[in-house]
């Protein structure tokens, strides 16, 4: 199990994950935001958004960490 976490193609997978969800939470910010606005009742879709996008940029920072080591 310990191989199969530290492979090139499990790294890849996570990353690939990761973007997928970042790519939805920018897209439920913006239909949001169009819907919404800047309201309180678009909160927990924003904080939904937010959090997406924030898996994809940790995602994408462990794949780099991960690829500049090997």
């Amino acid at each position: 199990m310990r191989n199969l976490v530290r492979s090139e193609g499990y790294a890849r997978a996570r990353v690939g994950i990761g973007l997928v969800g970042g790519v939805l939470g920018a897209v439920v910010l913006y239909r949001t935001a169009g819907a919404v606005g800047l309201d309180w009742r678009g909160l927990p879709a924003y904080a939904l958004g937010a959090a997406l996008l924030a898996l994809g940029v940790v995602r994408w920072r462990e794949y780099a960490a991960a690829r500049g080591k090997t």
